[in-house]
């Protein structure tokens, strides 16, 4: 559900902010995270045609459409 993968990314969201010494929400805000849990993207540039920057989406998009592509 869009819920559960809701919770997944904000889990993995707050793994990789700790890793990087900054804030979960400096990395990505809440409503990208539920819009990546309903749209589901597949590459990097849906994550930019989504709204999360290019430098963030380079960083950490492929940890994010892993964990979106086993949910």
């Amino acid at each position: 559900s869009d819920d559960a993968l809701y919770e997944i990314l904000k889990t993995c969201r707050g793994k990789l902010a700790v890793a990087r010494k900054v804030a979960p929400y400096m990395l990505l805000p809440e409503r990208i995270l539920r819009s990546m849990a309903s749209s589901r993207p597949t590459t990097v540039a849906e994550l930019c045609e989504m709204g999360v920057p290019q430098n963030v989406a380079n960083d950490i998009g492929s940890a994010l459409i892993d964990e979106i592509s086993r949910a």
